[in-house]
């Protein structure tokens, strides 16, 4: 009898080799839209590495509270690429049941909708997370979940204290493509807004300056402790390798902060404080060492454009925006 070729095999392995020898086949067919394994492995990979720029990697539980729909799916296998346990929540469940279940499995993120027909979700999550609306988004300190960080809504509108699933990946930009190099030469994409309703200012597009900057194999442990924010997956070669990656990544937001220190420098004399609005999109992720170019992109108004590559030249950040305070 000849040996199983997916005895030893992940979820997300098994996921990936029928995408490549099956891709145009239907993997999920839902209401009008039907969905190929390759544009489903596609989307995996773009949400993994959109979970891996908030800081999530092995160990870490990320409770799912969605009615049946494509990014359940989506979000269960980019879960198991990283590692990430899923903790499965009743679409149903009442505040005191959320609350048990999220305390118990100390879930670090909470993917969930808005509306489920007259179930109102967020009506049901500020009995459970009452300081949520005055939460920063990617930040949460609930004295109630002390281990919840990442509340993230699949919904078009914005709430606050939530990212957007929209905001971690696109599906459109999933099927079109992604970074290649990232955990093992997979495409990936991911998006990330830290302000919800900014755009880049009209007129930005060309390169106005660029500056190289070294990545040290250290940077993220020093980032780790400044931040608070720990988690292996930036600090422990191991840790990385189990979740599909070459080499262990710098935090999205250390690359954003790299990315706006020289923005500063360019256009605001180094004076941080001036800065009013801030937004980009996490499009691929910096391995350690390495080296990042950070290049601006044109200005208007009170707003500049820039955008970050990789050494291979690959983009890290794009549609990066910078809005200053007027000058008194």
């Amino acid at each position: 009898m000849a040996a199983n070729p997916f005895a030893e095999m992940t979820a997300y392995g098994m996921l990936a080799a029928v995408a490549a020898r099956h891709g145009s086949r239907e993997a999920i067919v839902f209401g009008d839209e039907r969905i190929t394994f390759a544009d489903f492995g596609a989307r995996v990979d773009a949400f993994a590495a959109g979970l891996a720029a908030l800081g999530l990697g092995p160990g870490d539980a990320l409770a799912i509270w969605l009615p049946n729909r494509p990014l359940w799916f989506v979000a269960q296998y980019a879960a198991a690429r990283l590692g990430v346990v899923i903790v499965a929540l009743n679409p149903r469940y009442r505040a005191h049941e959320l609350a048990y279940i999220l305390t118990q499995s100390n879930a670090t993120a909470l993917l969930l909708t808005d509306h489920l027909g007259p179930i109102d979700y967020f009506e049901t999550l500020h009995e459970v997370i009452p300081d949520l609306s005055n939460a920063e988004p990617g930040a949460l300190t609930s004295t109630n979940l002390p281990k919840l960080r990442h509340v993230i809504v699949d919904a078009d509108d914005p709430y606050p204290g939530c990212l957007r699933a929209s905001d971690l990946y696109s599906p459109d930009d999933a099927a079109a493509g992604g970074l290649a190099g990232v955990g093992g030469g997979e495409a990936s994409r991911a998006n990330a807004s830290l302000s919800e309703e900014a755009s880049p200012p009209s007129g930005a597009g060309d390169t106005t300056w660029a500056d190289r900057v070294d990545v040290p194999a250290t940077l993220a442990r020093v980032y780790t402790e400044c931040a608070r924010i720990w988690n292996p997956i930036h600090t422990d070669v191991a840790v990385a390798r189990a979740a599909g990656l070459a080499a262990p990544i710098l935090h999205g937001t250390a690359t954003l902060a790299l990315a706006i220190s020289r923005a500063v420098e360019h256009h605001a004399d180094g004076e941080a404080s001036s800065v009013r609005e801030v937004s980009a999109r996490f499009t691929g992720m910096v391995a350690m060492p390495s080296t990042l170019t950070v290049r601006g992109r044109g200005r208007a108004g009170d707003g500049i454009g820039f955008d970050v590559v990789n050494e291979a030249g690959a983009p890290v950040l794009t549609a990066g925006t910078l809005r200053f305070r007027p000058r008194g």
